[in-house]
């Protein structure tokens, strides 16, 4: 009987203990007290009277919050960062190339220099065979623009080298010659001369600058001449051939001179490539990328910055303003917006169709010039339509801020800062994206402190 107890007792336990494994676990899958197993549309009770951020809740919880639940407030990530500096960085290097398109528009349409000088084309149809090429040529980490004018008499064919600094707007010369150039990766510039006035017909003279970070600009370090004495047994000023300095007897020295210490020396053919290897050292010619100047490759140059100045008006007017409008469709797309949207009726003033006048419940809201370079002129509000966030009568100084939130402060001339907006130099109230081809200008009619109309359009002061 204590045996059969004993029996009976252990089969209970095995029951229990098979019943206790047989049990789901608990998982957020299937446990109803885990987050979201309870119908969004239902909460329990408990829920209702338990805030998620009640003190009475138990830490860890809560669900994590997600990025739109932080909003801004979150701090920003490493991936942010990166990202913003690459924008910065790519906002720059367009600064620096509108930059120079502008000094291209210039010389292809005026040929004007920076500095105001003209340059003596000889065929104004054949402007396209000049070249130009932007790379970082003196190795300072920022491009340059080199330009290389050949339509011309030799005389007159010149090279520069300009380095614009984005940060103070200033334009550096940092180099002007002869356009032969080869340049280094050492920071060397070989200019060859234009003529060969040496003293030996094989080779071709040349001079070497090297880049002077101090200067910001290249200073000439050697004229470099050879001597040959089968054509030339004595120099200009009647001096015998060094033969004392011809070791190998072949006839042919090299005579190099330092032009700030007026220093001159002759080296034999092994002397003068061990000077060579000295000076050149393990440096490599750049591979230029040249261009040759013509509208589309000027234009091509432009054309990114003038896109990230549509992003930072998009800060300060709709997407439906008119001058993105403009910028994005020309005149046709305002057209198409404004007779579509409000209803304006357009009508030609001309036979040959190049200014249309816009008129809502009969009264001149704006025009269309599609001569030349195409102007918008808007003279009566319409609500909610604007120019650049601007619209006829808007306090001036209110039209003002908006142009200099997309700039620089209206003193400040376009010479010195070239981004967004800025008050052309020498015109009051006509804010320009830059002087050459492809930019924007608006133009603001002030009467009594009061916009009394605004006006639009492409800008080059090159053209027209």
């Amino acid at each position: 009987m204590k045996k059969l107890s004993c029996l009976i007792l252990l089969l209970a336990l095995m029951l229990f203990s098979l019943g206790g494994c047989s049990k789901a676990p608990t998982t957020p899958a299937n446990d109803t007290n885990a987050p979201g197993s309870q119908d969004p549309a239902s909460p329990s009770d408990d829920d209702k009277s338990l805030p998620s951020d009640s003190p009475e809740s138990e830490p860890g919880t809560d669900n994590p919050p997600t990025d739109t639940d932080a909003g801004e407030d979150n701090p920003p990530t490493d991936t942010d960062a990166a990202e913003k500096e690459a924008d910065e960085k790519e906002r720059t290097l367009a600064q620096i190339r509108h930059a120079y398109a502008d000094i291209l528009s210039g010389i292809l349409y005026g040929s004007m220099l920076p500095d105001g000088m003209t340059l003596n084309v000889m065929d104004y149809g054949a402007m396209d065979s000049n070249l130009f090429a932007i790379a970082d040529v003196d190795q300072d980490g920022q491009e340059e623009l080199v330009f290389c004018f050949t339509n011309a008499t030799m005389a007159d064919m010149i090279a520069y080298v300009w380095g614009y600094n984005p940060q103070t707007g200033e334009l550096a010369e940092k180099f002007y010659g002869f356009p032969s150039l080869t340049f280094y990766d050492n920071g060397l510039l070989m200019e060859e001369a234009s003529h060969n006035h040496s003293l030996h017909n094989d080779f071709w003279p040349y001079m070497l600058h090297r880049y002077d970070e101090s200067s910001n600009a290249y200073t000439m370090a050697y004229e470099v001449s050879g001597w040959q004495k089968e054509y030339y047994p004595q120099d200009y000023e009647g001096n015998a051939f060094p033969d004392d300095a011809d070791t190998d007897g072949n006839g042919i020295v090299y005579l190099v001179t330092d032009p700030h210490s007026g220093a001159s020396h002759t080296y034999d053919d092994g002397e003068f490539e061990a000077w060579r290897g000295e000076v050149f050292g393990s440096a490599s010619p750049i591979e230029l990328p040249w261009e040759n100047l013509t509208y589309e490759t000027v234009s091509a140059h432009a054309k990114p910055h003038l896109a990230h100045i549509r992003k930072d008006i998009l800060k300060a007017a709709s997407d439906k303003d008119l001058a993105l409008l403009y910028m994005d469709g020309g005149l046709d797309a305002v057209e198409e917006y404004l007779s579509g949207s409000f209803q304006v009726a357009f009508s030609s003033e001309d036979e040959s169709e190049t200014y249309f006048i816009g008129t809502l419940n009969g009264q001149e809201v704006c025009s269309l010039e599609y001569l030349d370079a195409t102007t918008l002129i808007y003279n009566n509000p319409i609500e909610g339509v604007t120019v650049l966030g601007i619209a006829p009568g808007m306090d001036a100084r209110e039209a003002v801020s908006i142009l200099n939130t997309l700039g620089y402060e209206s003193e400040t001339s376009l010479a010195q800062k070239a981004l967004g907006f800025a008050l052309e130099e020498g015109v009051a109230s006509h804010y320009i994206t830059g002087v050459g081809i492809d930019n924007y200008g608006i133009y603001l009619e002030i009467e009594k402190d009061k916009v009394v109309a605004v006006s639009f359009g492409l800008y080059c002061r090159y053209v027209g």
